[in-house]
């Protein structure tokens, strides 16, 4: 290598790292794990976590980011019409200020993620959920994501740009007239959060009138004021579901094959829905 080449070299990577892109990545090759210093983490490999409770990725620091570049968490799978656990969540926040990108989960229990912090971004991840977030526990709803933060505390979240799919509705076998209550996204409490662009799709292609999984619903938010904007919601009895919030938005986004129309947007507080 020449002298020039060498010193070029040498130029762009300076330029690289004095532009704060360069980042040091400390490698996770095995779960379960707890996060508890702030830095960048990253997978080495797709991962199996194959206890039947608990988390595979615990994030209890601040400042972290969580860059799995496509690779893949995999929780216990044991079909769809199986109440048995797996995983109860692939990754729990507690920290602040946080970025989950990048990310592929497969198989969860309850919960993909679950965020109880503030300033947490989640972006550009896949939750394949395949009809088997399952829980013992006829009371728990099962999500793809789930905000549970304080409201006076856990502000300015974000989830953007995610795919999840495959959420099926499934009868709670412990009382058959009932559905257990499964969601793409979930919030409870988290407000100033932002849900956009994202693809959210269940199991089932509904019509007008049919009321199977009368509990599945695209985004619910249970408490918290957030604003709703671009996404993509298919397949759900319910688009939306502002349970209890106030003052949430709803606005240009696209929903189709739902079972409550117009769109899907069900109002259960002073809230504002435009289609």
């Amino acid at each position: 290598m020449s002298l020039k080449t060498i010193s070029l070299f040498l130029l762009v990577l300076f330029s690289y790292i004095q532009s704060g892109y360069a980042a040091v990545y400390s490698p996770i090759s095995s779960v379960p794990i707890s996060i508890t210093s702030s830095g960048s983490y990253c997978l080495t490999e797709n991962l199996i976590y194959s206890e039947t409770t608990g988390t595979a990725i615990t994030i209890n620091a601040n400042d972290v980011v969580l860059d799995l570049n496509g690779w893949s968490i995999r929780g216990r799978h044991h079909g769809r019409t199986s109440l048995a656990g797996g995983a109860s969540r692939a990754i729990s926040v507690t920290g602040n200020a946080i970025i989950i990108k990048d990310i592929h989960f497969f198989d969860n229990t309850w919960w993909a993620i679950n965020v109880e912090g503030e300033n947490v971004l989640i972006k550009n991840n896949k939750i394949t959920v395949d009809g088997r977030l399952d829980t013992n526990n006829s009371d728990y709803a099962a999500s793809g994501i789930n905000l549970s933060c304080n409201s006076n505390t856990g502000r300015g979240n974000r989830v953007s740009g995610n795919t999840i799919t495959n959420i099926f509705p499934k009868v709670n076998p412990l009382y058959p007239d009932r559905y257990l209550s499964h969601y793409g996204i979930q919030v409870s409490g988290c407000s100033d959060t932002i849900i956009d662009n994202n693809y959210i799709s269940g199991g089932i292609e509904y019509s007008e009138g049919n009321t199977v999984g009368y509990c599945n619903i695209g985004i619910y938010v249970r408490y918290g004021r957030v604003t709703i904007t671009q996404n993509t919601i298919n397949n759900f009895y319910r688009a939306l579901y502002f349970y209890n919030s106030q003052t949430s938005v709803y606005i240009n986004n696209i929903a189709n094959h739902i079972g409550v129309v117009p769109n899907g947007a069900i109002d259960g507080g002073n809230n504002y829905i435009f289609y």
